[in-house]
Order: structure tokens, then sequence, then C-alpha cells
């Protein structure tokens, strides 16, 4: 079984998966065929069925990154497992305005100037939809089993 799990990280661990997501870890086998050998081949292969932790976010959900890089066309986010996330301009939390001399991106929050967040390079950055919820208090909880 250790063979099995091993084969299966190789092949889905880290990998971006279409319809489904991040593929981050093995999890367990829902099944477990009978090895079969064909001739002239040195090697087993088996049909199983299996389960793995994935990230996969659905659309409004708020996860804290930090800000990787910042252009007129949106903003690069990490998180601590995943690098490759970017934000268009167009979902940016709405007014946001680019500043080209300091090239960064500041939402406009309510009509006075004090409230204006400025999302600079390598702070912390979260979706929260609501001004009553501060923005250390979103929790990324996007993991699921499939």
């Amino acid at each position: 079984m250790q063979v099995l799990k091993e084969q299966v990280e190789i092949k889905y661990t880290n990998r971006i998966i279409l319809d489904v997501g991040l593929c981050i870890t093995f999890y367990d086998f829902i099944d477990v065929g009978d090895p079969f050998l064909y001739p002239s081949e040195g090697s087993s292969i088996q049909v199983v069925r299996f389960r793995m932790v994935v990230f996969r976010p659905f659309i409004g959900e708020s996860i804290v990154g930090k800000v990787t890089k910042s252009s007129k066309e949106g903003l690069h986010l990490s998180v601590e497992f995943f690098d490759e996330i970017f934000v268009p301009s167009s979902l940016l939390q709405s007014p946001s305005v680019y500043n080209p001399s300091t090239g960064l991106w500041i939402w406009k929050y309510g009509e006075n100037q004090d409230m204006d967040f400025e999302m600079g390079l390598g702070e912390e950055v979260s979706s929260c939809r609501r001004p009553t919820v501060p923005f250390d208090a979103c929790m990324m909880s996007s993991s699921v089993l499939v």
C-alpha cells in the first residue's frame, strides 16, 4: 500500500487539475483493485480509487495572502503553500485605484482619506467584504476532500 500511496503522490501532489483544484496531499484509499501483470513487463498495474486534500476556494471566499507583485493589471498574491494567485484589477475591492508613482493599489474605503488602505508588497491582504470584520480575522478554510 505504501508504494501505491507514493505513486499517487508523485502523480498528483502539487498539481492543478482542471475543475478540481490544487492537489495538496494524499488522504486515503477508497478502493484498491487487483494487480495485473502484463507479459514481458516487470511491474504490476493496479486500478485504485482514492481521496486527496485539494485547495479549491469558491468565488467570494476570504483568503489571507501576501502581495508579491503589484501592477496596473492587478495583484499577485502568495499564500503559505501556493504562490501563483493573480487578482485582476476588475475584481479588487471597489473602489480601488492604482497609484503609478508608487506602483501600488489603494482601496478608497469611505469618503475620508484616513480610511484608505494601501496594498503594499509583502503585506497581508484579505478579501473581507464587510468593514466590521478586521482584516486579520479572515481565515483560510478551503481545503476539501474529493
